[in-house]
């Protein structure tokens, strides 16, 4: 549909919102793609899977052929979210000049007081609650936390998943959860949640988990837990373990490691670190993430080129993206 829309159309200046599939079917051999050289587009891009290497000589093979065809599209601007995607492409591309690092769209909660977020949840006020807040599903190691929240066997401490669940996940807690349930220590609620909600499950959170095993890309709610100055345990992995280590946003295990993630998990719990001081990094690393900033990095070219007014703009240096 993008494609149709824009070939041989009168239009000065095109945002596509996911660009991944859009990028490699415009860098195909013989595409057929043309267009008036004053014309541009601008695209978000998610991630480049050749960043993250296959397990298989397949897989790698698929991704960097997919690399290949991202390397020679004719977009004018590629945003991407992800930094791990970012930094491939700058060191593997010619046209590196292309590539720019776009910040999350991120707002402030719109709950902040523990006490009303609890009541808004229906949950007492007195407890402790570890959330992974969105969808139930397995790709989001939520199993993998439910099975390491039981293990870590921390007294009076709840573990909330209130979103919709995946048929897969719903049966899991029904075969093997029924004993967490039943005292209380795993509340959940398959439904979807309002954003109201959504926030609540942040402000009531004294560990915020993002357990996802083999994420590909950026996670929001990561991004949400330290600009909420939340307690964090994530994944090691990817992107998650990356920002997390690098920005000194929380803790990080091997969440495929039943041993490690309990442990790790148990002691978030048990002996927290103090975040009543953000450090400079966290600090910046919550600045860039904002609906501001998302906004001035859309526009700034089309201000350029028409003469307008830009946005204050914050950028990343470039020591913040190369551990």
């Amino acid at each position: 549909m993008f494609l149709s829309a824009v070939a041989g159309g009168k239009w000065d200046h095109v945002y596509c919102t996911c660009g991944d599939v859009i990028a490699r079917q415009l860098g195909k051999p013989m595409s057929g793609f043309r267009r008036d050289p004053r014309q541009v587009i601008e695209t978000l891009m998610m991630r480049i899977n050749a960043a993250y290497p296959a397990s298989t000589i397949a897989g790698r093979g698929k991704d960097r052929l997919a690399d290949w065809m991202i390397g020679r599209n004719p977009i004018d601007r590629l945003h991407f979210l992800d930094p791990i995607s970012w930094r491939h492409f700058v060191q593997t591309n010619s046209a590196s000049d292309r590539a720019f690092l776009m910040p999350e769209v991120t707002e402030p909660l719109s709950v902040t007081d523990r006490s009303q977020a609890c009541e808004i949840l229906g949950l007492r006020a007195d407890a402790r609650y570890v959330t992974c807040p969105g969808t139930i599903q397995d790709r989001k190691g939520i199993r993998e936390l439910t099975r390491a929240f039981q293990a870590s066997e921390v007294p009076d401490t709840h573990l909330v998943l209130i979103g919709k669940q995946t048929e897969s996940m719903s049966d899991f807690f029904r075969q093997e959860c029924q004993s967490l349930i039943k005292s209380g220590q795993l509340i959940l609620s398959d439904r979807y949640v309002d954003p109201i909600e959504f926030d609540c499950l942040f402000t009531i959170a004294d560990l915020v988990c993002v357990p996802y095993p083999r994420h590909l890309g950026s996670a929001s709610i990561l991004v949400r837990a330290a600009q909420s100055n939340r307690r964090i345990l994530a994944s090691q992995w990817g992107w998650i373990g990356w920002a997390t280590n690098q920005f000194g946003l929380g803790r990080t295990c091997d969440v495929t490691n039943a041993n490690d993630f309990s442990e790790t998990l148990h002691s978030c719990l048990v002996d927290p670190d103090q975040i009543d001081a953000v450090s400079p990094l966290q600090e910046a690393f919550s600045r860039f993430h904002t609906r501001e900033n998302h906004v001035a990095h859309w526009t700034a070219e089309l201000c350029r080129r028409h003469g307008l007014p830009q946005r204050a703009r914050i950028d990343f240096p470039n020591a913040m993206v190369e551990g």
